[in-house]
């Protein structure tokens, strides 16, 4: 366990595609996927408030490809008037807008990092995914297990990458402890540029490691330990026990899920 301290959280807010589905399929005319209410609220918005009400959090930073947007929102208003809440331009891609901000941020470590369409993201799991960051790690990756979400929502429909022991789902959330945890971003970018060259993706990554993965003949420790050598950074991950801490949205069956989740929740509240 590491020790509590305060974390600068970065939200990654802007879209990867030009006409995203699911701000496109919204009737309100909203052209930026986090700006879309969901459950009443706009997925950003909750977003940010969860991230700034858990007490590890000092700051939080949002990429935008906007960043004056953001002073229209009033419910952020007393936020962004104590500089709790600032605002920077994304770039071409997260990975890019992270590396950017690490260079733009005075004092950016440690680093939590999520998205704004994660609207299921909470204060628990974010205390939970920081108490739980390991020692001596520079980058460290939020997972939850194909068992735990499938036991909780049997059709969900989320990409699961397939180890020995199970499948694992990402979380949309990472800390950056240590100037080291860069590395993994330039690391990604070179995955990236190689990405319509299969056979330089395979020479990156190894030929025999890639079929040890096809084959589901690889646990994950061993895989991140693997790419740590790569990348000369110490890559750890995070169990989560939160199936909802997988769930963000991509699709408009996301924001089906996600809408009924939060308003069953609400009803447990009641």
């Amino acid at each position: 366990m590491t020790k509590p301290t305060t974390y600068t959280a970065l939200v990654l807010a802007g879209s990867r595609e030009k006409d995203d589905p699911i701000a496109t399929s919204y009737a309100g005319g909203i052209k930026l996927k986090t700006f879309v209410p969901v459950g009443g609220v706009p997925m950003l918005v909750r977003v940010l408030k969860n991230v700034l009400a858990s007490p590890y959090i000092g700051r939080v930073i949002v990429c935008l490809p906007n960043p004056s947007s953001l002073d229209t929102i009033a419910e952020l208003s007393h936020y962004i008037a104590e500089k709790k809440l600032l605002s920077i331009p994304t770039e071409a891609t997260p990975v890019l807008s992270v590396l950017s901000a690490i260079e733009m941020i005075k004092d950016p470590l440690p680093l939590l990092v999520t998205t704004g369409d994660h609207p299921l993201l909470t204060p628990p799991m974010i205390n939970y995914f920081i108490e739980h960051l390991p020692e001596q790690a520079d980058f460290v990756v939020a997972l939850a297990a194909a068992s735990l979400i499938t036991q909780h929502y049997p059709k969900a429909i989320r990409t699961f990458y397939k180890f020995m022991d199970d499948g694992y789902s990402g979380c949309n959330l990472f800390a950056l402890l240590h100037p080291n945890a860069a590395n993994v971003g330039q690391y990604w970018l070179k995955m990236e540029k190689h990405r319509k060259k299969p056979w330089q993706l395979i020479k990156q990554i190894g030929p025999m490691v890639l079929l040890k993965f096809l084959r589901g003949k690889i646990d994950l420790p061993t895989a991140l330990s693997i790419i740590s050598k790569k990348t000369n950074a110490d890559i750890r991950h995070v169990l989560m026990p939160f199936a909802e801490a997988a769930i963000d949205i991509d699709k408009p069956e996301d924001l089906i899920l996600v809408e009924q989740i939060l308003a069953n929740q609400q009803q447990v509240l009641n």
